[in-house]
């Protein structure tokens, strides 16, 4: 009954990377969203025989200071890459490295899972892509929760994979892997991340578009459009009858929300996988800073952490105009520090899951007065 208890303590600082789920033999743990609209793996203690795997891939059990355990930020070679065929640019959210990655293995024979949007239910879930129109569907940046075991648990296990999803998403799937091992079978790309919110800000979000700016049934939402460039990129909304809401990153509510950390998952605030230790073969993001100020199409950065990621990037990088740099890099171009948890954000996800409109939340709150981490790459 320990390794139970040890779960069940662990829940607040769960990451929902759902890698219990998947290892459980007994399938006894799901992820299910908790009132707060974050997933959270609820066990069956019926069925739970205590056998302790689920608590083996949990990194609250593991201590990630070890050298023993992933990668140092740092330890790692750095390149910017920015594509050299401008309409694919013009699509993708920095550079377009994470889709020439999984075009390529797509045409190899493997297995890629990467993440779609779903609109409806406001979070984004990864799939097994299975055709090119699914390589264009997991393009673009999503910020909010993605579920991947779902996806994970159907691979084909003849077929080598490759993985593009979050840090603590990553790390899980690092640690089963590892036990199975199958690492050889796998190539993993994890992206610089700040947090995931509450799905629940995403649901009323929709509702503020609805209410607030006209628009119906929304099918489209493109959270990093470059119709205003990479540095001021912006949120757009378009539904069934082809309306379009747009507003840059600066003066979208949903981003007001966002980039002043206000309702991010308990665990993002002190994530050790986004400035402390990395267990992907690679890390994608934007390469933001004074280097790349003036250029406004978009630049990927990209860090290879092991011998498989060198040579998947070594099958794409004539894709691209493409400078290596020194490591020190990620830290001038990301964000590393631990975020305070605002001293509102209980109430503030109580008031996400009412009937209160979000632009009254917005003032109630005075999310408006709020300072955020701005640079003038931004």
């Amino acid at each position: 009954m320990e390794n139970v208890l040890s779960l069940k303590q662990r829940y607040n600082s769960c990451t929902s990377c759902g890698i219990c789920e998947v290892i459980c033999p007994q399938k006894c743990i799901h992820l299910e969203l908790n009132q707060d609209a974050f997933f959270t793996p609820v066990l069956n203690t019926n069925k739970c025989i205590a056998c302790g795997l689920c608590t083996k891939v949990c990194f609250k059990g593991v201590d990630l200071s070890s050298k023993s355990e992933g990668k140092t930020l740092e330890d790692c070679t750095v390149y910017s890459a920015i594509h050299k065929d401008k309409e694919e640019l013009n699509l993708v959210s920095s550079g377009g490295v994470a889709s020439e990655f999984a075009k390529l293995c797509f045409e190899d024979g493997y297995n890629v899972l990467g993440a779609v949007m779903d609109i409806k239910r406001g979070y984004s879930e990864h799939i097994v892509v299975k055709d090119k129109n699914d390589l264009n569907r997991i393009k673009g940046s999503k910020y909010v929760q993605s579920n991947i075991m779902k996806a994970f648990e159907k691979l084909d296990k003849n077929k080598k994979t490759l993985i593009i999803g979050l840090p603590c998403q990553i790390y899980g799937i690092r640690k089963y892997i590892q036990y199975f091992q199958m690492e050889d079978q796998f190539v993993l790309v994890d992206l610089f991340c700040r947090g995931t919110t509450s799905i629940n800000l995403f649901q009323k979000y929709k509702e503020y578009l609805v209410s607030y700016h006209g628009l119906k049934s929304i099918k489209k939402v493109n959270f990093r459009s470059k119709v205003k460039g990479w540095h001021k990129f912006s949120l757009v909304a378009t539904d069934e009858a082809d309306t379009t809401y747009e507003n840059t990153v600066y003066d979208d509510l949903f981003y007001s929300f966002y980039l002043k950390n206000t309702c991010f998952k308990e665990s993002c605030y002190s994530c050790a996988f986004r400035h402390d230790r990395v267990f992907s073969d690679i890390r994608l993001g934007d390469f933001w800073g004074e280097k790349y100020y003036d250029h406004d199409e978009g630049v990927s950065i990209v860090a290879i952490y092991s011998q498989s990621g060198e040579e998947i990037w070594n099958k794409v990088r004539e894709r691209f105009v493409v400078e290596e740099n020194e490591p020190s890099e990620l830290k001038r171009s990301q964000r590393f520090n631990k975020f305070p948890v605002p001293e509102f954000r209980n109430e503030l996800l109580k008031a996400l899951s009412s009937d209160e409109k979000l632009e009254d939340i917005h003032k109630r709150f005075g999310i408006d007065k709020m300072g955020f981490y701005r640079e003038k790459n931004n």
